[in-house]
This record gives structure tokens, sequence and C-alpha cells, in this order.
């Protein structure tokens, strides 16, 4: 991307939620000025037809291409997320943005009377914490074309230049994305650069045995998912088809590091151990509340999770709700812990679970706990001025922005101990050709042994050093081998 999102300053998304993995936003998504991608000859010719102004403008041809097939979507409505930073790269209009003078609606109102294409807008709104989000209004017939476009990722054309897909074409432009990846230099003085060039040094045919599973994955999404969330899954899988290597950058207010553009990391468990098939997925347990019950002193909830070992029956249960309504309940968790005034917390959870559970979790002890230490903690930094993170580095509150920036801050300290623990890996991993890291999930990772005769040594060392670095911080927190329920991997493409 050519001019990254400035995590500070997203007053499109106001209540900063980086721990919250279904939140796509944070990853630096491509720059409409060169988003293109490549599609089958009869499904370009059919929108030359019926939408004859629209490839008369390569800029509304543009956007029309990223509204059909990008895979940042949002995490509520599944609508192709419109914010400033991304409309502001179709015409380079990033001052714009930064004199708060650029207009969202009119780049859309303007495409929609050129192209005589409709559109679904949801508006951004401040008091939901929703950016701008548009989704493009397609008769049954290209509907149609569409999802079969989705299912069998044919490319033979590119849809916006209109040149063929070639595959030496496709490795030109595999070059030129890792190259555009790299560019950007990293901030070299902090806390997180020797993970990022570790993450960043592994070799690009580690993955091409990964990449080979894509078309297994996606029959996996054709049988086994319906609706939104299929249609998310294979958008992820076509980007991936180009480019498959994931690039790691660093982003403000956060040691967490991010995927550049669409990535793996965005696909769904099940379909992600499709992928990488043969290796083992690790996770933090109850990372993001183990830590906020250390640094916030809640001994009840500490006890628990040393008790329980993991959190979410327990809440699961307390608040009547089913394993499929887990994400969802996440993002609640999420919220409540990084200050959404309580106004929007109530509605966040009934727009995503339901009026009961609004109840239910205000008037739990747990619910007000939460919201109770929250608050005090929040009521502590104002007074004191800043918060200093895992590292002993201090981050001061914005005169100029004081509740937001506090928000910011409370997320910034929490991740510091997240990061802290989980890049203790690397201590194990760098240098080691025997065990690599394939993929950063943050509270997670995704390891590939390529001697399976040492996976277990090597799998015993990164546990240990992971616990001890939880322990040391007195953080009620496990590395844990990912199995949950069913796996995948045995899918074929005949199941």
């Amino acid at each position: 991307m050519n001019t990254p999102m400035n995590l500070n300053e997203l007053s499109e998304y106001p209540y900063v939620l980086p721990l919250d993995e279904s939140n796509y936003l944070y990853s630096f998504q491509s720059s409409l000025r060169s988003f293109d991608i490549g599609v089958s000859r009869s499904f370009r010719n059919i929108i030359s037809v019926k939408y004859p102004n629209l490839c008369q403008n390569q800029q509304h041809l543009r956007l029309f291409a990223y509204l059909l097939f990008t895979s940042f979507l949002d995490a509520d409505t599944h609508y192709p997320i419109v914010s400033r930073e991304v409309l502001a790269s179709l015409r380079d209009e990033f001052k714009l943005v930064q004199q708060g003078k650029f207009r969202v609606a009119k780049i859309l109102d303007d495409f929609q009377e050129f192209t005589s294409i409709r559109l679904n807008v949801v508006p951004y709104k401040h008091s939901h914490g929703r950016a701008t989000q548009a989704r493009l209004e397609l008769d049954a017939e290209l509907q149609q074309q569409y999802q079969q476009e989705l299912e069998c990722d044919k490319q033979e054309i590119y849809l916006v230049s209109g040149k063929p897909c070639s595959i030496r074409q496709k490795q030109h432009d595999k070059k030129l994305a890792l190259a555009a990846a790299r560019a950007k230099n990293p901030d070299r003085s902090r806390v997180n650069i020797g993970v990022l060039d570790y993450l960043n040094s592994i070799k690009s045919n580690v993955y091409r045995q990964f990449q080979r599973n894509i078309k297994t994955a996606r029959v996996y999404v054709i049988n086994e998912y319906s609706g939104p969330k299929q249609e998310q899954q294979l958008r992820i899988l076509r980007h991936l088809n180009t480019f498959f290597h994931p690039h790691y950058q660093q982003v403000e207010n956060t040691e967490r590091l991010y995927t550049v553009g669409a990535s793996v990391s965005q696909l769904s468990s099940p379909v992600r151990k499709l992928i990488f098939q043969g290796c083992r997925t690790y996770d933090l347990s109850n990372a993001h509340l183990a830590i906020t019950a250390t640094l916030w002193g809640l001994h009840d909830l500490r006890r628990l999770l040393k008790e329980q070992k993991t959190i979410w029956p327990y809440l699961l249960n307390l608040l009547e709700l089913n394993e499929q309504q887990k994400p969802a309940l996440k993002r609640v968790i999420y919220a409540t812990v990084y200050g959404m005034p309580e106004s929007s917390l109530k509605g966040l959870i009934t727009r995503s679970l339901g009026r009961d559970v609004t109840e239910r979790f205000m008037e739990s002890e747990f619910g007000q706990t939460l919201l109770t230490s929250r608050d005090y903690r929040m009521n502590q930094k104002r007074e004191l001025g800043y918060v200093e993170d895992a590292y002993g580095r201090k981050y001061y509150v914005d005169p100029n922005h004081v509740e937001k920036s506090i928000r910011t801050l409370l997320s910034r300290e929490i991740s510091s101990y997240e990061f802290k623990i989980m890049s203790s890996i690397i201590r194990v991993l760098d240098g080691n050709k025997k065990a690599q890291c394939v993929l950063w999930l943050h509270d997670g990772v995704t390891i590939r042994y390529s001697d399976r005769s040492q996976m277990e040594r090597w799998e015993r060392k990164i546990i240990a050093e992971v616990n001890a670095a939880a322990d040391e911080l007195g953080v009620e927190s496990r590395l844990e081998w990912e199995d949950k329920g069913s796996n995948p991997a045995c899918y074929t493409l005949d199941a």
C-alpha cells in the first residue's frame, strides 16, 4: 500500500480493537491505484456487455473489482470496507483525508451515477464503531456468474487492465508484490524487530507445498460453508493463488505484527488446517483475559482461569450461548476491556447476540466486574498520564484526544504482554531449519517440522519456553496444541 493507514487516526473506526482476530481492517490493504485481479474471459466479457460505461473509466472499474474481490470485509455485515483511506488511494487524495475534506459519499455517488450500478451502502457510524461499507447490488444472472467465478477460480485475464493472466505475468506480479512489501523500512528501535526479521526471513519455497493445498481448501469451503462466510473464504483463497507468501509489517500503537494484504491468516481455522497439512498450530490459551486479570488485579478471574484452564465454556454457559456464538462473544469481551462506552457496548451485544444476552451480560457478576475494573483502570491512566508496557516503555496520553488515546493505550499495554510471551518462541526457532514458523497469529503460531522424528523434542522446547515467559509475568495462560473437534486435514477432493 502506498500510504498505510494510521491506526492512531482511524476516526472511522473509533473503538480500537486490535486484538480481535475477525477485524481485518488493521491489515494493510492493497492500494486501489494498483488493485487488479484475474478472472475468466467469459466473466469479463459479461461485465463489459452489461456495464459498458464501467470499462470506460479505470478508476470506477478498479473500485468495482475491489468490491467484488477484496478480502477485507466487515465482521458483522460481511460488506466490503470502503474507508476513506481505501477510497482516497483511487485518486491519490490522501492530503484531503488529512485535511478532513475527503468525502466517501461523493466517490460512491459518482460511481453509481457514472456506471448505473447500485450500491448498498452501510454508512460510517461513530457510536457503533463502524467504518463505511458498500456492496454491489448485482442482478440474479450476474450474481450467479459471480458465484461460479469464485468457485472455479479460473484466471485468464485481468479484470481491470485486460491483460492476459499468463504464468509469466503472475510470477512478475508476485515479485512486484514481494518487492512492495519489503520496500517499507521497519523501525528497528521497536521491540518487535527481531520477530519481524525472523518471520520475513522465511523463504518463499517453504510455502510452495502449502499453496498446492488451495484447491482442496476451496472444495472444503464450497461444501462446508454457505452464504457470506463462504464468499469471504473464497475471496481470500483467490488472492492466495497469486501471492501466498505472508509478509509481515509493524503498525502503530501495538507491538503486534500484521500481514500485508490478503493473507492466509484471514482464513477460518479449519481452512487454515487444510492449507497447512502436516504442520501444528498452537494457541496461547485465554491470552487477553489472562493478561487483563494480572494487570488489573482480578484475583477471582485468575483463580477461575487457573482452575478451569479455559474461560469460554464458563462464559458460554453463563450467557446461555452456543459454540457458534463464541466469535461474537469474543468481540464483546474485547470491546468491554478496551473501553467502549457502556451505551455503545449494549448496542454491540444486542446486534450480535440479542437483547436478552445484553441483559444477562450487564447483570452478571462477571460483566459488572469487568466494566467496573476497566473504568477504574482508565481513570488511573487519565491521572497518571501514561501507560507502561511489558518492556518498561512509557506511552503518554494525548491531551487533545484523551478518551481515544486511553482506549488505544489500554490495548497497547495488554498486547505488549501477549507479544512478549509469544516472542519467546523465536528463541527456539531462530536459525532452526528443523522447526519453522510458517504463520504468526499474534496469540498463536503454525509450525512446520521438517523432521517429524524430532517434532516432539522441538515442541516440548517451544511450549516450555512460552509457558516460562507467561509464568515470569504472572499470567495464567499456557501454549497449547490447537486440536478442536474434527480435523479437516484428512479432507480430499473426493469428499
